[in-house]
C-alpha cells in the first residue's frame, strides 16, 4: 500500500505541476493578447487621429478656398458677369505713415504706473504704462478700430488709339472713412 500511496502522490505532484505549468502558459498568452489589443487600440487611435486631422485640413482648404471664390463671384456678380476663370488679381494699396512725435493723454494709476490713451476719429487705443527700475512696461488694454468703407464695382474699355474700343477692364474701389483708398483691377476670361 506503501508503494499505490506514492505512485498516487507523485501523479498528484505531477498533475499540479502540469496543472500550474498550462496556468502560467495560459497567464502569459492571456498577457500578449491584451498588448496585442493595446497595440491595435493605439494603431486605431493614431489612424483615426490622422484622419480627423486630415479633415480638418480638408475643411480649412475648402472653407479658404470657398472665401476666395465667394469674394470673386460677389465682385463677378456686382459686374453682371459669369467668369469661368480669373486669372488675374491686382492689388494697389497706398499706405501712410506718419512718425510725428505726439502727446497722449495720461492719469497716474499709482505710485511709477499711468494710465495712456490716445486715440482718432477711427480708432482707439488705451494702455498701461509701468516704470520698473530703468525699464518701462507698456500693456495695451484697449484697442478699437472702427473703419466704414464704401466699395464701387465699374467697368471700362481700354483706350486703342486714344479711343475707348478695346476689351473692358473691371475695378473695384475701397474708399474708407479713414485712410488712403485702394483700387483693384480684375481680369476675367470668359469662356
Amino acid at each position: 500500500m506503501n508503494k499505490l500511496s506514492r505512485f498516487i502522490i507523485g501523479g498528484l505532484v505531477i498533475f499540479l505541476i502540469l496543472v500550474a505549468w498550462q496556468g502560467y502558459s495560459s497567464y502569459k498568452s492571456l498577457v500578449k493578447a491584451r498588448q496585442e489589443i493595446e497595440r491595435l487600440k493605439d494603431n486605431q487611435q493614431q489612424l483615426i487621429d490622422d484622419a480627423k486631422q486630415s479633415f480638418t485640413l480638408l475643411i480649412k482648404e475648402k472653407e479658404l478656398t470657398g472665401q476666395l471664390l465667394r469674394e470673386r463671384d460677389s465682385l463677378s456678380t456686382a459686374l453682371k458677369i459669369r467668369p469661368k476663370e480669373v486669372i488675374k488679381w491686382v492689388d494697389r494699396i497706398v499706405t501712410e505713415k506718419i512718425t510725428d512725435t505726439v502727446e497722449v493723454e495720461s492719469t497716474i494709476l499709482k505710485e511709477m504706473t499711468w494710465h495712456l490713451a490716445d486715440g482718432d476719429k477711427c480708432w482707439r487705443w488705451g494702455g498701461e504704462a509701468e516704470l520698473n527700475d530703468l525699464d518701462l512696461d507698456v500693456k495695451r488694454t484697449l484697442f478699437e478700430y472702427r473703419n466704414k468703407s464704401t466699395e464701387v464695382y465699374w467697368w471700362q474699355r481700354r483706350k486703342f488709339l486714344g479711343l475707348r474700343i478695346g476689351k473692358k477692364e473691371y475695378f473695384q474701389k475701397v474708399t474708407p472713412e479713414c485712410g488712403d483708398i485702394i483700387v483693384r483691377a480684375v481680369e476675367i476670361v470668359k469662356k
